[in-house]
């Protein structure tokens, strides 16, 4: 097993996302220590967004491409070799804005691409993920809470769109553990966290 973990948040102090990140992973090796893991830290390092250069490139066949072209998909195709070599994928975030910060969208932008993470039938033009047999887990905090059935509900664009771009690629098995309520005051942020990190203990103890 191979696990790719990814940061999103842009903070480093004081970002819970990250701390949950940290604690599942950390939880998971000691369930599986012989499993290797990798890592990316797009909110630190964020991938640049796609260029005109990068999208016309990537309409070309690879066989067909120019120096230039390959150049500059070199960030793109890392991104997605590591994560097709990925059996566990771990992404960690918070909610901005209601959606995902724009880092993990860059990164989002140059892992889904045609022939790589998806491909079309050029005859129907049907579309089908590529990146098969991987699980993953989204871990998301955000300032408030979004319970499903309630109106609030309505305004996250964050889970519903990794779920969907996910499962667009190929990827059915997803976990969600979420950690709401983090621009509310103790206890109701802390007990919170303390949710989300018993969740992803026993989440670690499985998820094989």
């Amino acid at each position: 097993m191979h696990l790719l973990e990814i940061a999103a948040s842009p903070r480093l102090n004081g970002s819970t996302s990250r701390t949950l990140l940290e604690n599942f992973v950390s939880a998971w090796q000691r369930h599986n220590p012989s499993a290797t893991i990798g890592r990316r830290d797009i909110g630190q390092t964020p991938p640049a967004h796609p260029s005109q250069q990068v999208i016309e490139a990537s309409f070309v066949p690879a066989d067909a491409r120019d120096d230039t072209m390959h150049a500059c998909l070199v960030s793109s195709e890392q991104c997605i070799d590591e994560f097709m070599a990925a059996s566990h994928i771990v992404i960690a975030t918070p909610m901005h804005n209601y959606g995902v910060p724009s880092a993990l969208k860059a990164y989002i932008d140059n892992l889904v691409r045609n022939q790589r993470t998806f491909s079309v039938d050029p005859q129907t033009y049907a579309m089908q993920g590529l990146a098969v047999d991987k699980k993953a887990l989204l871990i998301i905090s955000s300032g408030q809470d979004y319970p499903a059935g309630s109106e609030a509900e309505k305004l996250d664009f964050c889970a519903p769109y990794l779920q969907a771009i996910l499962g667009f690629i190929g990827i059915e098995d997803i976990e969600v553990v979420r950690a709401p309520n983090q621009a509310v005051p103790a206890p109701v942020s802390t007990d919170a966290v303390e949710a989300a990190n018993t969740a992803l203990a026993a989440l670690a103890q499985r998820w094989a």
